[in-house]
């Protein structure tokens, strides 16, 4: 898995890439139900790398490593209430021109944060449009795997898993 994200009502959603048969995917769990439950809901999805929800949507970054194509794709939470919950899919944003879109994270003021080979981008999601990251120092680095926000700092990974952690801020 790459990305864990908590919803309402005791319930996960994890996003997958790996190799092999429907390994690639987007998956609903129950939290209350224990390790290894089955999944509630699954689908297929190009690369899923990172989910972040707020404000009753769940945003998934997909499409990385020339897939031919990023893309950010928005969730609606779907008979929440029902014993088969599942998540529909509202819209879908290309991120032409982003090469791997890779980690998505909540950001500083409720922004987005996409992460990929380049750069670190900010995605609006009232205009579903992408922005080169305020911070300068941040938005030049390239092959960012992940950032997490605090205090002012963003603590960054770059190049392979645990290759390089800084703060920036």
């Amino acid at each position: 898995a790459h990305s864990g994200e908590f919803l309402p009502g005791g319930r996960v959603v994890v996003v997958a890439t790996d190799t092999g048969p429907q390994a690639q995917n987007i998956a609903l769990y129950d939290t209350r139900t224990g390790q290894n439950a089955s999944a509630l809901w699954s689908r297929p999805a190009v690369e899923p790398h990172g989910a972040v929800y707020g404000n009753g949507t769940l945003y998934v970054s997909q499409g990385a490593q020339g897939s031919g194509g990023a893309v950010l794709a928005e969730y609606a939470l779907a008979n929440w209430s029902s014993a088969r919950p599942g998540l529909e899919l509202m819209h879908s944003t290309s991120l032409a021109g982003l090469s791997s879109a890779h980690d998505l994270t909540s950001g500083p003021q409720g922004s987005l944060v996409l992460c990929t080979a380049k750069h670190v981008w900010r995605f609006d999601s009232l205009t579903r449009s992408t922005s080169p990251y305020p911070l300068a120092t941040l938005y030049a680095l390239g092959n960012v795997k992940g950032v997490s926000f605090s205090g002012g700092l963003a603590a960054v990974v770059q190049g392979g898993w645990n290759e390089l952690v800084m703060l920036v801020g």
